[in-house]
């Protein structure tokens, strides 16, 4: 294998574009991820246009024609690369971008269909251009098209030409093309020219021509010459690319980076932005390098060197470097630096889709739960996580007993018990910030009948009375009931022990549709003294006694402070319907509802006016309820 760092890579192809003895293409071969664009848009064209050589830089990612393919290679080679930066690799732009550059140009781009001609019959490409090829293996055109379209240039019009590839995922997609081939060869498909050669599957499961009988594949005779025709036909496709790679491609070279230098100057790149804060920015970076030489070792360990995994670990910690900064604690400096390694193995394990099994403390569950997107950085989540921090270095009973819940996996259902009743004992030293992971824990615990459904209640209704002595017991319930579970039996019962803690112990739940009936409604104590529950507020018996009011009052003020109730309930508090169990019921009797007052209006052609209009607003806004 002829592999190359970057200074060898760059002397290989500085010798290419040097070397007249015959026309060639060279391939970059490399995995996704290893550096290989970067390389390219960093070190190789900086030096292109440094020597004021002109390049053509097209990516095949999603490119599914030719014609579309050789406009772009013209256009770019008429827009020059100034206006079409390598970084938004022109082809994403879509052709309405580039038509209007080109009209900015002085192009006449109503006649579209002239326009490549004429480009390439005013503004050929010179014979100085390096013609670049990035993401072959990620096009949605054959590699042996692109190849041989890629010869017309090396061959007839004698472009230095560089491919960049990924061989071993084009060589996976063809694994087993064959086979493929002959699950196609149904009787149930009709091959047209367009997809196959019309004597392929000649008798081999087409569908015959109109008025004529379908003829038994199973039972049709293939002469030797035939079967031999089908073979070289079905073989041929795997084949031929490395029969026309020979022919196209001069040198392959296997891209292998420094990957120390590679993280290094992506993290110098950062200094490098314009839009950041060049102290903030500056700090990072050095605090970063200190870790260099671990970073790469953890790569290397993890067989993992995909330089884009790096580039997505470093924007999770400047965002949460920023926060931390904004906090300017302490413990939130020692939470980041103690945190910096497993943050990169965890983002290893995310972009591989590989679970951790190892115990993890309140804080790597928490920075986990981030990296995977499963919660975002915020002041909160950092002041949370330095209160965790606190717990953990206290070593206290409490902290104790919820780290064996939460690795219950590592231990047995005596330990796990004996700390879950220890909790259920202390269960008002417990602080909030704990109830998520540890009620979705606890789900899963139950599910699989560790400790059983009547002492997590008792343990619910413990910490229910703790909740809601707090100020801000609403907002805990909002966090809680945003929580991801994988499995749909945790879901379940997750939501069973939000709806245990939705209403506080021992108070009566207050109905204001109930007060509006008793005539103890003010539109006062609605914004001042009530709180909205996961509650069925509205029943057939209250629906009732509200049909039976309407029909007593003489006034539209009643019915615009019945209509601020539903709002008050259902619009206003709609974060307490998400998830709710309830929130079917209270639905069905507004329908019901609807259709009541409805009747009342089109049965009472005496209603007063006022009243009328003020019922058939109230009509409408339930209306809006249902739909929203």
């Amino acid at each position: 294998m002829n592999t190359k760092n970057d200074d060898q890579l760059m002397e290989a192809l500085e010798l290419y574009l040097k070397d007249n003895t015959y026309n060639y293409a060279v391939m970059i071969d490399g995995p996704w991820g290893c550096g290989k664009s970067y390389f390219l848009e960093k070190k190789f064209i900086p030096k292109l246009k440094e020597d004021k050589r002109k390049y053509v830089y097209i990516s095949f990612y999603g490119m599914n024609s030719l014609t579309e393919l050789n406009k772009q290679i013209y256009l770019q080679n008429y827009l020059g690369n100034d206006e079409v930066e390598l970084k938004s690799k022109l082809f994403g732009f879509g052709s309405s971008l580039v038509f209007d550059l080109m009209e900015l140009k002085g192009v006449d781009t109503e006649k579209i269909n002239t326009v490549k001609d004429l480009v390439k019959s005013k503004i050929p490409i010179q014979k100085n251009t390096v013609l670049i090829f990035d993401d072959l293996e990620r096009a949605l055109i054959s590699a042996n098209e692109l190849l041989g379209f890629i010869n017309g240039f090396v061959e007839h019009q004698h472009l230095k030409t560089i491919v960049i590839c990924n061989e071993q995922e084009l060589e996976d997609s063809q694994d087993n093309i064959e086979l493929k081939y002959l699950i196609a060869a149904k009787d149930t498909i009709s091959f047209t020219k367009a997809i196959s050669d019309d004597d392929l599957f000649n008798g081999f499961g087409r569908y015959p021509k109109s008025g004529t009988e379908k003829k038994d594949a199973s039972k049709e005779i293939i002469s030797i010459d035939e079967l031999k025709n089908r073979v070289n036909k079905l073989f041929d496709e795997k084949t031929g690319y490395k029969k026309i790679k020979e022919k196209v491609i001069g040198n392959t070279f296997y891209y292998s980076c420094d990957l120390e230098s590679a993280c290094e100057s992506i993290l110098d790149s950062l200094n490098t932005n314009e839009d950041s804060n060049n102290k903030e920015i500056e700090d990072f970076v050095n605090l970063m390098k200190t870790h260099l030489p671990k970073f790469c070792d953890i790569l290397m360990q993890s067989q993992h060197t995909n330089l884009r995994t790096f580039q997505f670990y470093l924007s999770k910690m400047i965002q949460f470097y920023y926060v931390l900064k904004e906090i300017n604690n302490s413990h939130a400096d020692a939470i980041f630096e103690e945190n910096i390694q497993f943050a990169l193995q965890e983002s290893i394990r995310y972009k591989s889709d590989i679970q951790n099994l190892n115990s993890l403390d309140f804080i790597q569950l928490d920075i986990a739960d981030y990296i995977a997107g499963r919660t975002s950085i915020s002041l909160d989540f950092v002041n949370d996580l330095i209160k965790k921090y606190e717990l953990l270095k206290s070593e206290d009973m409490i902290s104790q007993n919820l780290t064996i819940i939460y690795n219950w996996c590592d231990y047995n259902t005596k330990k796990i018990s004996k700390a879950f009743d220890n909790l259920k004992s202390n269960y008002f030293q417990i602080d909030h910030i704990h109830y998520r992971r540890l009620l979705s824990t606890l789900a899963m615990i139950e599910h699989l009948g560790i400790i059983d459904v009547v002492r997590i209640d008792d343990f619910l209704e413990s910490i229910n009375c703790v909740l809601h002595s707090q100020e801000n017991a609403k907002n805990i319930l909002y966090e809680l009931k945003y929580t991801v579970l994988e499995l749909q039996i945790e879901k379940e019962i997750y939501q069973r022990y939000i709806n245990k803690l939705s209403h506080p112990n021992n108070i009566e739940v207050v109905n204001p549709l109930q007060m509006w009936v008793n005539d103890q409604f003010s539109c006062t104590s609605v914004q001042n003294s009530l709180s909205v529950y996961d509650y069925v507020y509205l029943n057939d018996e209250i629906t009732n006694k509200i049909i039976q009011k309407i029909q007593e009052i003489n006034d539209g003020l009643s019915i615009w402070k019945l209509y601020s109730i539903f709002d008050y309930l259902f619009i206003e508090n709609h974060n307490v319907w998400n998830n709710s169990i309830n929130v079917e019921k209270n639905l069905q009797s507004i329908d019901h509802l609807i259709k009541q007052v409805n009747q009342y209006i089109n049965n009472n052609q005496t209603i007063d006016k006022v009243i009328w209009y003020s019922l058939n607003k109230l009509v409408i806004r339930l209306e809006n309820i249902k739909k929203n």
